[in-house]
């Protein structure tokens, strides 16, 4: 029995003191994925590329619009199929990662056809839920905010 922990005493010691830099390296991994999935949304929507679009949305996605409108997976790919979208300037901020399910926040603006010149739409907050299908994530809901400025300027 004097033997064995010699040996397996540095193992267990190894094991446990890499768990969590192993763990830590697969959120930093799913988190990098994560935002690559948030910039390929943006692209396609801008080429107008549903196809693109819907293999990055989960079949049961609620997504609510700054106007308060939401619509499911086949509603938001009809309004994105009339290319309405000139630019997006997506900016997430805050990826947190919880097993299979991520939480994203971030800055939101875009610009549509047959406004520009004009301003781009006001800046707006995004929240987004992802959850992870097989080596995929897709996204589950999305929730933004207009962000006005206050009147008194604070």
């Amino acid at each position: 029995m004097r033997a064995f922990w010699p040996i397996a005493l540095p193992v267990l010691i190894t094991t446990a003191a890499s768990a969590p830099l192993a763990a830590q390296s697969r959120a930093k991994h799913d988190s990098t994925a994560i935002v690559a999935a948030e910039l390929r949304w943006a692209e396609a929507d801008v080429a107008c590329d549903t196809s693109a679009m819907a293999r990055l949305l989960s079949d049961s996605l609620v997504f609510v619009h700054t106007d308060g409108t939401a619509d499911g997976k086949r509603g938001f790919l009809a309004k994105a199929a009339g290319c309405q979208v000139a630019h997006v300037e997506i900016v997430p901020t805050s990826v947190r990662v919880f097993g299979d399910v991520a939480i994203v926040d971030g800055t939101l603006r875009m610009t549509f056809k047959g406004r520009e010149p004009g301003p781009a739409s006001p800046p707006g907050t995004y929240t987004r839920v992802y959850v992870r299908s097989g080596s995929r994530w897709l996204l589950l809901a999305h929730h933004s905010t207009r962000v006005t400025p206050s009147p008194s300027g604070r």
